[in-house]
């Protein structure tokens, strides 16, 4: 494999931990995540038997985590499910509830912060 007229840059990968400001968002896992227009949106997931609901944002410029305040009635607690962003809003299918599957679909409005069903 060549270089484009100089030598070849070997860099090693590594793990950065910015600092981050505002509140430390609890563990989870099976959450989703999307980013869009320099923020992360991060949606439920679970931690010890208990699925979350919240919506979490990462602002990337100022590397500060809020949590969303939502109107409507969202998809509820689950792990394990969807989520992609079309356009200003967040779409998430499906997932679990504990030991409950559910196949069901939200739609999140990122401008007016509005949880609606299709």
């Amino acid at each position: 494999m060549g270089s484009l007229g100089g030598e070849t840059a070997r860099k090693k990968a590594m793990w950065l931990y910015p600092k981050v400001l505002g509140f430390n968002p609890s563990e989870r896992w099976g959450h989703s995540a999307c980013y869009s227009h320099g923020i992360v949106y991060v949606f439920g997931g679970c931690c010890g038997g208990l699925d979350f609901s919240d919506v979490l944002m990462l602002n990337l410029d100022t590397m500060v985590w809020n949590t969303m305040t939502t109107a409507g009635q969202g998809p509820g607690p689950r792990d394990s499910h969807s989520a992609v962003l079309v356009g200003r809003q967040m779409i998430v299918f499906g997932g679990t509830n504990g030991s409950k599957k559910v196949n069901d679909l939200h739609v999140l409005d990122l401008g007016t912060k509005e949880w609606m069903r299709p």
